[in-house]
Order: C-alpha cells, then structure tokens, then sequence
C-alpha cells in the first residue's frame, strides 16, 4: 500500500509540474552496497555486495541553478559473509532532492543532488549454509531474510555529484550517488543495529529544457 501511494504521488507531483520547466529521464548503472553496525558488542562483520541501480527521473526548475527532482529508482543492496553467505535486498526507492547546477546555457555543467530517500523492500533472497548439519560442507540452503532484519522500509541520505552534457534536445548524465541509511533495519532487537550504505555510479539521458 506504501508503494502505490508513493507511485500515485509521484504521478501526482509531475501532472501538477506540467506546465513549468520540467525534464524527465532514466538512468541506471553499478552500486556497492554494504551494511554496519554492530551486534553482542562487536562490529558487522558482513561484506560488501554488487548490485544495480536505475529508474525514471523527473525535475522542475525552481529558481537560478536550483531544482526538485524526484526519481523512481529500483536499487539492489545485501551483504556477502563468508563462505556462501549472501542476503540480496531489493528496494523501491524514491528520492526527494533538491539538484544544484549552473546555467542551461552551458553545453557541459557539473551538478549536485542532495536529498533523502524513502525506500521499501521489494523482496529479500539469498543463501546460507545451516550451521547444525554436521555435514562437510553442510549443503547449501535459502537464507531466512527474517533472521537479519525486521523492517521492510528505509530511509537513506542522498549525496551526489556529476556532470552534465547537453547535445541537441537530450541531456546525458554521470553521477558518483551515497546513500546513508537512518533507518535501523533491525530495530526490534536491542541488542543488534543494521544500516545501509550505497555507493552508486549512474549514467542516464533527459529530455527537456532546464
């Protein structure tokens, strides 16, 4: 239900932006993601994983160089621990920004995006090996998400920057993206704290004037 609001919304939003300066877009690209914390009084001792990142974007010029973008994005996040291990996060995310850039009038410009980013799992996969068969190696089965999380929404803090290059009517974009998890996705155990972190490189292309 969370999810359709936010999509009706983002809908919403753009429909009520169409009669002002506004560019859509897509873009997508790698991230590494990871999670910290620390749980019994020791820190997490899980990998970082590889996953991607891309949506739809949308933006409305406010004033000189500063904008509202907001964007649909589906980013792929987990861990990696050792042996097998391996617990893949699927999420709906939508970033709320506000994006910095000079003048339209320059062909190549660098931009910066600052925002937060409400995020809701789409589903939770992955892989383990049970720790009480007394097999060698014991077989490989599906990891229970419910055992490393209780939460299936998150909130980041967004940070990026990038360039932009303006070739006729369409504008290509690159961007370095963090994402710092606020949220605790673990937060119904008192002994045990769990955030995200997201380092993402994007490319994508835009249409409109801005």
């Amino acid at each position: 239900m969370r999810v359709m609001v936010a999509v009706i919304g983002l809908c919403s939003l753009s429909h009520t932006l169409a009669g002002q300066s506004v560019t859509f877009g897509v873009k997508a690209g790698p991230n590494s993601s990871r999670q910290v914390g620390w749980c019994c009084g020791e820190s997490n001792p899980f990998d970082s994983r590889t996953g991607l990142t891309g949506g739809v974007t949308a933006s409305v010029h406010i004033r000189g160089p500063l904008a509202f973008q907001t964007e649909l994005l589906y980013a792929g996040k987990g861990v990696r621990g050792i042996d097998v291990f391996q617990m893949r996060l699927h999420y709906l995310e939508i970033p709320l920004l506000l994006r910095l850039a000079p003048s339209a009038r320059h062909s190549i410009r660098p931009v910066v995006l600052l925002g937060a980013a409400p995020a809701f799992e789409l589903s939770c996969t992955g892989r383990t090996r049970p720790p009480s068969i007394p097999e060698s190696p014991a077989p490989v089965v599906p990891l229970n998400c419910s055992a490393y999380r209780t939460t299936a929404s998150d909130v980041g803090l967004v940070g990026a920057f990038g360039a932009e290059l303006r070739l006729a009517s369409l504008t290509w974009t690159a961007e370095a993206r963090y994402t710092h998890g606020i949220g605790d996705l673990t937060a119904e155990w008192n002994y045990v704290r769990t955030t995200n972190r997201s380092l993402a490189l994007l490319f994508g292309i835009r249409v409109g004037q801005q």
